[in-house]
């Protein structure tokens, strides 16, 4: 592979942009990898490092890079240089047919033997250039065939003479064609191409699958990693219930994970092991014929306990106590004795009695209540005239307070356990303006009987000022 020579390349580029009006301002000259490289050298940062652009600079970085290859960077200005990087067949082809042919300008051959359609299509930057790409262009390569650089930002191209993958960068035409500034129509051109060229860059990610799909291996692993424990834990029980002794289900765990597991030679350490014998005695061992009846059970009928407890319901008696509503709905731990009072207080049923008592009982209140509402006619237009104005009537044993917004009843109902009156309480009902009643089971409110629990503090008052005397 031949070495470049950098202070032979860096005069050859300085003869040739030297005449440009922005060489100066906008152009540098960078010292790039040796032997074949396109990066900055090592130790040369283009940010902080330049190049001074006369023979005494150029011999000075040549003494210091003497085989590195030579980049021509640049940035947005009226003057400076802007590339046209070809990279794929047929892409000057369809250019010269689409918008016509490119005018004679500075043009390098980055691969003139191998792939002699790549090159470099030199301009001049003008103000439309400038308003119209405002960076590079480097992201449709694939779609339009080519790059746009140093139209934004600092960026560089290779320049003649240097050698890439063992060919040199050589000149199109003769050395004496100059740059031309960039026509105004092959910038609007480029900016349609482009946008056309990122349309079909979207619309081929959007035809690509979401996730590729992983290669498989030659023995591909039954079970993930993340699934190592629930497996084994399900593959014991299925062994449980087949009969298999303790000894028997290890030895076959040991040959599962040896097959199915991923790195599953490399787990069956003694550690591991003596994790394995604790999981299967954690699992009972059961007899052969309540294993068979096990494995023969219909799990897909089994209907869910909320469904169990709805279908309950519609033979659950109005007044049950506690204890025979947690075997009625078959409680066995706390999910489920939530799940029968949610259930309770939907069908309009209240608890009464003593709380933490065992004789507290169900009582659906809601049936009785809605037919005694049923009996009492709404309210009239003619009492809701005033907002702030309330009657009261007397019906029975139920006092309804009419106003602008709802209507209520008070029923005194009698708490009865086990034959045996235990209290009085106190429910109110509610009613919407309509005078129908709410439904919902949150509007049922119990309270005990003010006047039994006021009769009953003045009965104790009286037994302390007596000194205890009945």
């Amino acid at each position: 592979m031949a070495s470049p020579n950098f202070f032979e390349i860096s005069k050859l580029a300085h003869r040739r942009f030297s005449a440009l009006p922005a060489y100066d301002s906008a152009i540098q000259l960078v010292p790039l990898d040796d032997v074949g490289g396109k990066r900055p050298a090592a130790g040369f940062l283009p940010s902080l490092h330049c190049v001074t652009k006369n023979v005494d600079g150029l011999a000075l970085a040549a003494a210091i890079f003497p085989s590195a290859n030579l980049g021509i960077r640049g940035r947005r200005e009226i003057g400076a240089i802007f590339v046209i990087d070809v990279d794929e067949p047929g892409t000057l082809e369809r250019i010269e047919c689409e918008y016509g042919p490119l005018p004679v300008t500075y043009t390098t051959l980055t691969r003139p033997i191998s792939q002699p359609h790549k090159r470099h299509i030199y301009f001049l930057q003008t103000e439309r250039l400038i308003s119209t790409f405002r960076r590079q262009v480097t992201d449709v390569t694939r779609q339009c065939g080519y790059d746009l650089k140093c139209a934004g930002g600092w960026g560089y191209v290779v320049a003649e003479g240097s050698v890439r993958d063992g060919e040199t960068i050589t000149a199109l035409y003769d050395h004496d064609v100059l740059i031309v500034p960039i026509p105004d129509s092959l910038v609007h051109w480029l900016q349609a191409d482009v946008a056309k060229g990122r349309i079909q860059k979207r619309l081929q990610a959007k035809k690509k699958p979401k996730c590729e799909p992983e290669p498989t291996a030659s023995h591909p692993f039954a079970v993930p990693r993340f699934k190592r424990t629930l497996a084994i834990k399900s593959r014991i029980r299925t062994l449980k219930n087949l009969g298999f002794s303790d000894d028997a289900i290890l030895l076959k765990l040991v040959t599962d994970i040896r097959q199915c597991f991923e790195d599953g030679d490399q787990r069956l350490n003694p550690g591991y092991m003596r994790k394995l014998r604790a999981m299967i005695r954690e699992v009972p061992t059961i007899d052969v014929h309540t294993s068979y009846s096990n494995l023969l059970r219909d799990r897909k009928s089994k209907s869910s306990p909320l469904a169990t407890i709805r279908q309950l319901f519609k033979t659950c008696p109005d007044t049950i106590t506690s204890s025979d509503a947690h075997k009625l709905f078959s409680v066995r731990d706390n999910a489920d004795e939530l799940r029968m009072i949610r259930q309770f207080r939907k069908h309009g049923f209240v608890l009464l009695g003593e709380q933490g008592s065992h004789g507290r009982v169900w009582s659906r209140v809601v049936s009785s209540l809605t037919s005694f509402a049923n009996s009492i006619s709404p309210p009239s237009p003619h009492k809701l005239s005033s907002p702030h104005k309330a009657v009261k009537k007397e019906h029975g044993h139920a006092t309804t307070t009419t106003s602008s917004e709802s209507e209520s009843e008070a029923l005194k109902v009698k708490q009865v356990v086990g034959g045996q009156e235990v209290g009085e309480s106190v429910i109110t009902f509610t009613f919407q303006k309509d005078g129908t009643p709410r439904k919902s089971p949150q509007s049922i409110k119990v309270r005990a009987n003010p006047e039994k629990e006021q009769d009953e503090k003045i009965r104790q008052r009286a037994h302390v000022n007596n000194g205890g005397a009945a």
